[in-house]
């Protein structure tokens, strides 16, 4: 039995593919920068809300934050997210 429909499926695989898609441009432009996107950048990137990015985090995507007390900027590895978008 199949949970979702072959086009929902389908639709998610695209969804994917162009996220991962724009990734990949990104990296082809931070070429030789620090390898950090900010949460801000990452929202806007791959163009989903503040609740997505918070169920990616609760479902294993690596947050990064300064070690200093009442740090607040959040950062993300490229490396990670691929990893993350390719197994969920």
């Amino acid at each position: 039995m199949e949970v979702l429909s072959k086009e929902i499926q389908l639709e998610g695989l695209k969804e994917l593919k162009q996220a991962l898609n724009t990734l990949v441009e990104l990296e082809k432009q931070r070429a030789g920068k620090l390898d950090l996107i900010t949460r801000k950048e990452l929202l806007e990137i791959l163009d989903i809300s503040e609740p997505t990015l918070n169920r990616w985090e609760d479902m294993g995507l690596k947050r990064y934050q300064a070690p200093v007390d009442g740090a607040r900027k959040i950062f993300y590895r490229p490396s990670d997210i691929y990893l993350f978008l390719a197994v969920s």
